[in-house]
């Protein structure tokens, strides 16, 4: 189950889940979002990724949510509303900056 989530976040997965895709984002107080709704036994997950590029570094910020809906359009419309409010009320604090590895 895990396995499979991280492969739609990150577009990989084949079954037809959405997937992050960055040319779905739309900009928003400097942050991009791009719905990613995933797919669910009940219909889709409101689920985002949430980033922005600070001093030439990818910085992301997965957003999942408990709310199923049948219709993926809304789903991913309500994606993108819950993810501007997160912005809102945390800003940069949301961010996870790339790891270095040694």
């Amino acid at each position: 189950m895990i396995f499979r989530f991280l492969k739609t976040l990150t577009g990989t997965d084949s079954s037809g889940d959405s997937g992050f895709k960055e040319a779905d984002a739309v900009e928003y107080k400097g942050f991009q979002i791009a719905p990613a709704p995933m797919k669910d036994a009940n219909g889709w997950r409101v689920a985002a990724v949430i980033y922005k590029d600070i001093d030439g570094e990818r910085c992301t910020h997965h957003l999942i949510r408990a709310d199923v809906f049948a219709d993926r359009d809304f789903a991913s419309e309500l994606s993108i509303r819950k993810a501007k409010m997160v912005i809102d009320d945390r800003g940069e604090k949301i961010l996870e900056k790339p790891t270095k590895e040694h």
